[in-house]
């Protein structure tokens, strides 16, 4: 039985490397008593799949795995189990059991959405963060330069991977939501919003959270978007 499981990664937990989550995740469910089912041939390994790996320090409220288990369970109970066994930071909120194929979570996720939750009640520093996200909306093109696999210094348009981003303030600070480019084939650091306000506002050590709130797929060709789950 396949299952396709959503989990929030939030606080300290979130300084945990993606390999320390996949050994966390596997001794969860051996807690539960639950059975995954393993690979075969010389070094089995259990069944699973993880949405692509978080920097550390960035807390989410939707990561995903795929995990296939050698016997039947409902979702509801699965996802109390679950919680009885967990450890704090890391909260499974929903399951799916998956009876026609998919794709791989690393294949299907294009966009994710991200809440910047700056620290900082300087009104004058705001004020510039918030005149850097203003020129940053009201443009097309913002070249930005990456270092490409082959060492070569390449440029790109900022804004091809990036929504319209949104501003709330808030009594100590200052709130920023952007939809990202976040799959295997076009991605950008969230990390680079934070650095792209302080270059444009001569800006340095902006303090901040980074919390992924949403993961999704966009159709390439209609545009249309596709819930995880």
């Amino acid at each position: 039985m396949l299952v396709r499981i959503k989990y929030s990664k939030l606080g300290d937990i979130s300084y945990i490397s993606h390999l320390d989550i996949i050994k966390l995740m596997e001794r969860i469910v051996r807690r539960t008593g639950l059975k995954l089912s393993y690979s075969e041939g010389f070094n089995p390994h259990p069944k699973t799949a993880f949405s692509p790996a978080l920097q550390l320090g960035v807390q989410s409220h939707c990561e995903y795995l795929d995990m296939e288990f050698d016997e039947a369970v409902e979702e509801d109970l699965l996802i109390q189990k679950l919680n009885e066994k967990t450890v704090e930071g890391i909260n499974f909120i929903e399951a799916k059991i998956l009876t026609d194929k998919v794709d791989s979570l690393v294949a299907f996720i294009t966009h994710s959405r991200y809440e910047i939750a700056v620290d900082e009640e300087d009104e004058n520093k705001i004020s510039k963060i918030i005149s850097a996200i203003n020129k940053i909306n009201n443009t097309n093109e913002m070249l930005l330069t990456k270092k490409t696999k082959k060492g070569n210094i390449k440029e790109y348009n900022v804004k091809e991977y990036i929504g319209t981003i949104d501003l709330e303030r808030k009594s100590d600070g200052l709130s920023i939501f952007v939809d990202i480019c976040s799959g295997s084939v076009k991605s950008i650091n969230p990390k680079k919003i934070i650095e792209l306000v302080e270059s444009l506002e001569d800006l340095s050590g902006i303090e901040y959270d980074l919390i992924k709130l949403e993961t999704y797929h966009i159709d390439e060709d209609t545009g249309k978007k596709s819930n995880i789950m």
